[in-house]
C-alpha cells in the first residue's frame, strides 16, 4: 500500500488547482483506528451497499492536497472523532446526559445545542457535508474491488465552495443528527455515504461508532425537515432516534449476514443489537433521558 506521504501532481477537487496529491481517504482513517481499538484489535466491517469485508483496508486515493486535507481536519473531522463513540466513552452522547430535551417526537428526543458546552453543530454539519461531497467527487476503490461514486447534482459545487470557505452553507440542504442513547451497545462499525430512497427531496446517510448523520437536499423538503437542521435550525438542535439507530443496525446486518467469517465478538454485537426492537431503543432513549412520556402507539 502506497505511504501517505507520497504524492501524485493532479488537480485537487476542493481548491480547484493543481497541486501535489496525498492519500486521502473516504472514511477518516480515525474512525477505522476506533473500530479497530472497540473490536479488541479484530479487523473492522468494511461496508459497501453490496457486501461486507473484515478487513482493515480503507478506501483511500491520491484525491486532495494537503491543505484542503488538512481544511477538513481542522474544521469537522478532528472534532467528531473525539466526540464519537470509543472503548473508553461517547463524550458527545456524555454532553446530552444533563440536557432536557426541547422537543419529543415519534422515536426521539430534539435537544438545541447552542446552550450545550462543547458541542459543535457547525463542525457537526461541515463533517457531514464533506462526507457526502468527497462521494461525489471521486469513485473510491474499496477492498471489495468495485468503485463507489454517487451524484449531488445542483448541490455538489456550492457544497463544495462551503468546504472550502468561499460560500455559505448551501440553500436547501439540511443536515441532520441522531445520537444513539444506549453507549454499552453502540454498533462498532461504520459504512460509505449511501444514498436513501426518498422522494422528492434526496436524502444521504452515513454512520460512524454512535451518531448517524443524514444529509437532505431539494426544494420540497417539509418544514420539520428543515427545522431539525443542526446549521440552521432553531438551537442548532441533533436528535436521538430509535428509528435511526434501527435502521443502521438493520442495513449493517442484511448486507452483511450471509457473508463467512464473522469473529466471536461481531457476533456477540449482531446478538445483542437485534434482540432491540425499535420500541426497546425507544424505551432506552425514555429511560436514558428521564422522561416520562408514553411510548408509541405501536409498542
Amino acid at each position: 500500500m502506497s505511504d501517505r506521504t507520497e504524492k501524485h501532481v493532479g488537480i485537487c477537487p476542493l481548491c480547484q488547482t493543481e497541486q501535489d496529491l496525498i492519500q486521502s481517504h473516504a472514511i477518516p482513517a480515525g474512525v477505522f483506528r476506533s473500530l479497530l481499538k472497540g473490536a479488541n484489535g479484530a479487523p473492522p466491517y468494511s461496508i459497501s451497499a453490496l457486501k461486507t469485508l473484515i478487513t482493515s483496508r480503507q478506501y483511500q486515493d491520491f484525491v486532495f492536497c494537503q491543505p484542503c486535507d488538512n481544511l477538513f481536519n481542522t474544521n469537522g473531522e478532528d472534532w467528531i472523532q473525539r466526540q464519537m463513540w470509543r472503548p473508553r466513552g461517547f463524550p458527545l452522547l456524555e454532553k446530552l446526559a444533563d440536557a432536557v430535551p426541547v422537543e419529543e417526537f415519534r422515536d426521539g428526543y430534539v435537544f438545541e445545542t447552542a446552550g450545550i458546552p462543547g458541542i459543535d453543530s457547525t463542525k457537526l454539519a461541515y463533517f457531514a457535508v464533506t462526507m457526502m461531497w468527497r462521494m461525489s467527487i471521486h469513485a473510491w476503490l474499496g477492498a471489495d474491488g468495485d468503485r463507489r461514486r454517487f451524484n449531488l447534482g445542483p448541490y455538489q459545487e456550492p457544497m463544495r465552495r462551503f468546504l472550502f470557505g468561499v460560500g455559505p452553507f448551501p440553500d436547501n440542504v439540511v443536515v441532520s443528527v441522531y445520537v444513539w442513547p444506549d453507549k454499552a451497545r453502540v454498533l462498532t462499525a461504520t459504512y460509505l455515504p449511501k444514498p436513501e430512497e426518498t422522494y422528492p427531496h434526496h436524502s444521504y446517510s452515513y454512520y460512524l461508532p454512535g451518531v448517524t448523520f443524514v444529509l437532505n437536499a431539494g426544494r420540497q423538503m417539509p418544514p420539520v425537515m428543515r427545522r431539525l437542521c443542526c446549521y440552521r435550525g432553531r438551537g442548532n438542535p441533533i436528535c436521538t432516534s430509535a428509528k435511526a439507530v434501527a435502521g443502521s443496525i438493520r442495513f449493517v446486518r442484511n448486507i452483511s449476514k450471509n457473508e463467512s467469517g464473522d469473529d466471536a465478538e461481531h457476533a456477540r454485537q449482531w446478538a445483542s443489537m437485534e434482540s432491540q426492537s425499535d420500541c426497546d431503543w425507544f424505551k432506552v432513549l425514555r429511560h436514558r433521558f428521564r422522561e416520562t412520556t408514553a411510548a408509541p402507539p405501536n409498542c
